[in-house]
């Protein structure tokens, strides 16, 4: 049974080692990790003629129905629609169609319809941060150019391409059993152990047609990640290394929310030296001060003494908790 998984940072030019185009996904890994890229709990499932019959691809396994967009109807999924799809912002794509490494093929009226990677590449990169492309060989990441490296890589100039990873064939087939990917993803596992759990789901023994199918998958881009860990509210008030010398210490914290309706939050307060002298109380594996279940987007607080203080702040939805955004700094001087 698979173990760990394996994440592929292997970029479509110089061979796999494009060095600005891997700094340039590092710079907006960390900035979906702050809330700072955009963040959207919705999904797009575009299913191509010969799979109308698979709908949402188990999609709502991992997000509300109402926040998905779904089209499988054979005379409506064409190249002009999937451009102006994949260029919103969203969680996810589940993209199916025939394809290859330079591209994709939908089928429209009985004839081809193509959207090469040069589209991605020189026209206008997608704008999702996830995708499981159901794509024959379109994650050949040996090909120059393969198709997969251009929704997570982003080349200078053009728009920002706000993808972080996909999930792709390396030849043809793909994934099918959708449900066993999307599930523990809406359980709040990472990519990673989401697609391990999915490969668990296969079963110890691998019949021909099993391998035909699924071997040959690749995970693209950072395994850790999930579409919670954008899901980070941004501390407004106080700003950074703000200084208070007013008494009583009352203050305001205020954040900007995160774009998900229904989201509850919860706030830290900490202060150096309150209960371990010289010494934040996260540094022993302590809480000093903690706020649940907040619906509004401020929390008053009344401050302990005149020292260095810090705050955070983090999003609950649907009773699954989310990344913390950064410690923010102030302090009070009386």
């Amino acid at each position: 049974m698979p173990e760990i998984w394996v994440g592929r940072l292997y970029t479509p030019t110089e061979g796999g080692n494009d060095a600005a185009m891997i700094n340039d996904y590092f710079a907006r890994n960390h900035k979906y990790r702050l809330g700072l890229l955009g963040h959207a709990r919705s999904a797009l499932a575009f299913v191509d003629d010969d799979w109308q019959g698979f709908g949402d691809c188990a999609l709502d396994l991992q997000f509300p129905a109402s926040a998905l967009t779904v089209y499988t109807a054979p005379n409506v999924t064409d190249v002009d629609l999937y451009k102006a799809e994949v260029n919103s912002l969203r969680s996810w794509v589940q993209l199916c169609a025939h394809s290859s490494p330079s591209g994709h093929a939908l089928r429209v009226s009985g004839a081809n319809e193509y959207v090469n990677y040069t589209y991605f590449r020189d026209t206008n990169p997608p704008n999702s941060h996830y995708y499981n492309l159901f794509c024959c060989s379109a994650g050949k990441y040996t090909t120059p150019n393969y198709v997969a490296g251009w929704y997570i890589f982003d080349k200078a100039g053009g728009g920002q391409n706000l993808g972080l990873a996909a999930i792709a064939s390396s030849k043809s087939g793909s994934m099918l059993a959708f449900e066993d990917f999307y599930r523990p993803l809406g359980q709040g596992r990472c990519i990673g152990d989401a697609f391990v759990d999915w490969w668990r789901a296969r079963g110890p023994n691998h019949d021909l047609n099993l391998q035909r199918w699924h071997y040959g998958l690749v995970l693209l881009g950072d395994p850790t990640l999930s579409w919670w860990k954008g899901a980070v509210p941004i501390p407004e008030q106080p700003q950074p290394d703000d200084v208070f010398d007013h008494w009583p210490r009352k203050m305001q914290f205020r954040w900007d929310p995160v774009n998900i309706p229904g989201a509850k939050y919860t706030v830290e307060v900490d202060a150096i030296g309150a209960i371990s002298a010289g010494k934040w109380a996260e540094e022993i594996n302590r809480t000093f001060g903690i706020y649940h279940n907040i619906s509004g987007f401020t929390h008053d607080h009344s401050f302990v003494g005149a020292q260095r203080g810090r705050w955070r702040v983090r999003a609950v939805i649907g009773g699954q908790v989310c990344s913390w955004s950064p410690w923010s700094y102030f302090r009070f001087t009386r």
